[in-house]
């Protein structure tokens, strides 16, 4: 098992389902066509693109074709991560605000995945050293929609997966991939734009730390404070 699948954390196991292929509005999703973009003509943004696409990879998956149907994947169980041991094993932690989203079939058009262009306004650990406040920054996460020729939209997730929504800012726990030039998503929680709601869950995967109600000021000096401990 290799690449995203790893994403899932100490998950021991995965097992998935297919439902028919209604129409589900799910807004939090970016939209990939079925028919796989073309390269772009710059040699980096080509390399980037075929590295991204073969990174999410799914060749146990079904072949994507026009009657495709929703798959929502739900791991089984794995142990609960702690917040320390989620602060020390992510490379990189950051708050900021999603600008856009993109989504794309992946090389072996089994699978989608998306891009989420973020800038930074807080780093709080950066094994990479390429974050700024002001900044730009790739959040990768495998899923999202999938367009049909019919125009119906099929979801193609991890039913515990949320996604970054556009103009939100959110504490983003991110892995480090270099060939990728972005981010694969470990965790992410809203900060939110009102302070009476506090914080939320990105995800409702449960073997993530909850840092639902909390104050965002008051998450945001917690993790400070242990990223501090370990440096």
């Amino acid at each position: 098992m290799k690449g995203w699948h790893l994403l899932a954390l100490a998950a021991t196991c995965f097992s998935g389902t297919t439902v028919s292929a209604q129409v589900v509005e799910d807004p939090s999703l970016a939209v990939a066509d079925l028919v796989v973009a073309a390269q772009p003509s710059d040699p980096t943004e080509a390399s980037t693109r075929l590295a991204r696409s073969t990174y999410f990879n799914d060749p146990a998956g079904l072949a994507l074709g026009p009657d495709s149907q929703e798959q929502i994947w739900f791991s089984c169980t794995g142990r609960v991560q702690s917040v320390d041991e989620m602060v020390k094993q992510t490379p990189v932690i950051f708050a900021g605000t999603a600008t856009s989203a993109s989504a794309f079939v992946t090389q072996d058009r089994h699978w989608v995945y998306s891009e989420f262009n973020v800038t930074p306004d807080t780093v709080l650990k950066d094994s990479t050293r390429t974050l700024s406040a002001g900044g730009s920054a790739t959040i990768l996460r495998p899923g999202g929609g999938l367009r049909r020729p019919d125009g119906q939209v099929v979801r193609l997730k991890f039913g515990y997966h949320g996604y970054p929504q556009i103009g939100q800012r959110y504490l983003f726990f991110g892995r480090s991939e270099p060939l990728l030039n972005g981010l694969p998503l470990v965790a992410a929680y809203s900060l939110g734009s009102v302070t009476e709601e506090g914080v939320r869950d990105l995800d409702t995967d449960r073997r993530l730390p909850s840092f639902a109600g909390m104050q965002p000021a008051g998450l945001l000096d917690m993790i400070r404070g242990l990223v501090g401990q370990r440096q």
